[in-house]
Parts: C-alpha cells; structure tokens; sequence
C-alpha cells in the first residue's frame, strides 16, 4: 500500500517538474521577445532620427516656424505668425515656401511611455509623448495630424501589447480608413499599420480604435509609436 502512493507521489511530482520546465521555457521564449521589439524599436528610432536630419535646410525652417514674418503687399505691412494651427491653402508656390510661408519640411514622431486603458470603439489614440513635431502639423492635444502642405506621406503606426492584448486599430483620413491592423492576442506582440498617402493641404490623419473589448490595453514604454513624414510635396514634385 505505501510503495503504491509512493509510486504515485513520485509520477505526479515527475509531471510537475515537466509542468515548472514548460513554464521557464515559456519565459524565456517571452524575455527573448521583449529584447527583440526592444532592439526593434531602436532601430526605428534611428531611422527616424536619420530622416530629420537630412534635409539641408531643417535650421533655416525650424528658425522660421519660432519668429513672424512680414509681408509688404503694395507698400503696406502685414504680420502672419506661422507657428498658428495650419489651413487649407491654395495655388502654394515655390516662392511661399522660400519666404517661409509654409514648411520645407514636414514630420512628427509621438509615443507611448505609459501603458493605455480602456478604449472604446472609434476612439481616438492620443500618445503621451510628443517627441518631434516639425511643421507643427500634429496636435498633440487630440491626436490629429492636418497636413500643412499638399504631397506624398509616409505613415508608421506601432501598438504593442502588455499581458493582455492590443485593439484593432486603423489610420484614417478625415475618417476614411488608410490601413488596418489586427488584434495581437498573445502577450508582449506587436501589430502595425503603415502606408504612403497623398494628403492635400488641410487633410487630416488620425489613428483610432476599432473594437471595445474590455482587455484592450496599448503598451507603454516607447514599444507603441506613431509617426508620419513628408516624402515630397507637390510643388517639388511639379518643379
């Protein structure tokens, strides 16, 4: 009678063992993840450090957005501050660009450094960390990008997820759909949603919540970003 409850005793700690192995070797698959979209995510970031610094005239822009500007019209004076939150505009021309009127340059970088919850269906996602914004085209207060100039855009959407999982989520412009991403139900994933788009002067890109389960969460700690950049505006692309 003893010898069999030892014998059994001894194939249920035999099969705890196997449990407690399975576990660590889950852990480790998981630690393993979290270095991967941690190196990931450094690497986008020097992309996009790379991308503001190669244009030859950020100083002279970035000089032009701080100060006004006068503009003599017939003899008279008139004062515009460019800094103002951006409007459509038409018949942009390479002269306005040079005086300063409107960006050379266009781009922004927002992240997450909290982890964010809950959302709602249609919500939009605002980040809590505005890391660059030049043009002064996103808003960091509603988390609305309005495109300053008319050209071609690249849109970078990163959401990452805790323990949980992360929403659906979709870049829209002025609430038509660009891209989509589906949910990621395994913990510590990612899901994005990139795509070039022209916007004309005025247009807005947003990146908002597509579901309302009650589990979504977007991970903090820089693992969630959204970006957009101008690759070329009409008027260059006209000249």
């Amino acid at each position: 009678m003893l010898y069999s409850e030892l014998k059994i005793l001894k194939k249920e700690q035999k099969a705890m063992i196997s449990v407690q192995n399975k576990l660590l070797a889950t852990q480790e698959e998981l630690r393993n993840r979290v270095n991967e979209l941690e190196t990931n995510n450094k690497h986008l970031q020097r992309q996009f450090d790379n991308l503001l610094n190669s244009c030859d005239t950020k100083k002279n822009y970035e000089s032009n957005l701080t100060a006004d500007f006068k503009q003599h019209d017939h003899g008279n004076v008139t004062e515009r501050n460019v800094t103002s939150t951006p409007k459509k505009r038409a018949g942009i021309t390479k002269t306005d660009m040079v005086r300063g009127l409107v960006p050379l340059q266009v781009a922004f970088l927002v992240r997450q450094t909290n982890n964010a919850f809950p959302f709602s269906h249609g919500q939009t996602i605002i980040f809590d960390n505005l890391y660059a914004n030049i043009g002064n085209g996103y808003n960091p207060h509603n988390g609305i990008f309005r495109a300053p100039v008319a050209g071609l855009y690249i849109v970078l959407l990163t959401v990452a997820s805790d323990f949980t999982r992360t929403p659906d989520i979709e870049v829209v412009m002025d609430g038509t759909a660009l891209c989509r991403s589906v949910v990621a139900l395994a913990n510590y994933l990612s899901s994005s949603c990139n795509v070039i788009v022209h916007l004309n002067a005025g247009d807005n890109v947003w990146a908002r919540i597509m579901d309302d389960h009650p589990d979504n969460r977007i991970r903090g700690g820089y693992f969630s970003t959204f970006s957009m950049a101008m690759i070329s505006s009409d008027e260059a692309l006209s000249s």
